[in-house]
């Protein structure tokens, strides 16, 4: 199972197979970064994340390219706890809400600002110009949509000569993203140089209630060499 901040627990397609889960013959809309559809659920009578034990429920059936990856592990689960992600290390501990006041690591720092929304979004500065972006383990790229290229002076045109190429969407629809380079990406304390961020034409698509997904996603090619701590209650985030 994947850490995935950014999206629902679900169970790819191999996922079920390989543990002989029923479907339920019912359908789910799901929305993603890239747009949505309908998906197949699963009746997942029992789950547990190490010692932890999970309500049984239904679960959305997932398309993923990785063949031994059985699901991911969203911020609905992710929500109840506190969580220490440790990016070089490859572990994840969970600690119940509260258990602790502050990371278990010397040298923590606190990001100021996090905002939560159904993710916890924090500041992050590109060449000069503030946005909110949210941390997203299960994405293997940072990402910026055109609303956020266009509060940097760009538009989709100045991506023409950029490299592309043709990214898979867990949830959402397979699409061509721009690799276009930035002087300066500062989040929290990490502050990188030179850095090509994908950029993906279009605006984020609606959720319900009229919220829109985020224009900016922190992926794992930022944090993978980071240890992060989580705490969704708290809205607290240390890097």
């Amino acid at each position: 199972m994947l850490l995935d901040t950014g999206g629902i627990t679900a169970l790819t397609e191999a996922g079920v197979e390989r543990g002989h889960i029923p479907r339920s013959g019912e359908l789910s809309v799901t929305v993603g970064y890239n747009g949505g559809g309908m998906r197949p659920l699963a009746d997942v009578a029992n789950m547990s994340l190490g010692e932890i034990r999970l309500p049984e429920r239904y679960l959305n059936v997932m398309g993923y390219t990785d063949s031994q990856v059985d699901g991911f592990i969203g911020y609905d689960v992710a929500t109840h706890y506190d969580l220490d992600i440790d990016g070089p290390n490859r572990t994840l501990r969970l600690y119940p809400a509260h258990c602790l006041a502050a990371p278990p690591w010397a040298g923590a720092t606190l990001v100021e600002g996090v905002v939560k929304t159904p993710w916890l979004a924090i500041p992050l500065t590109i060449d000069g110009v503030q946005e909110l972006g949210v941390i997203d383990t299960g994405a293997s790229l940072t990402s910026i949509r055109s609303p956020t290229l266009r509060r940097l002076g760009l538009t989709d045109a100045a991506l023409t000569t950029d490299p592309s190429r043709l990214i898979h969407i867990v949830n959402g629809t397979d699409t061509r993203v721009y690799f276009h380079k930035f002087h300066t990406v500062q989040v929290g304390p990490v502050t990188v140089h030179d850095v090509a961020l994908a950029v993906v034409p279009g605006d984020p698509p609606a959720l319900v209630g009229g919220d829109h997904m985020p224009d900016v996603l922190i992926g794992q090619d930022l944090l993978r060499t980071r240890r992060v701590w989580f705490s969704y209650t708290t809205s607290r985030l240390y890097l």
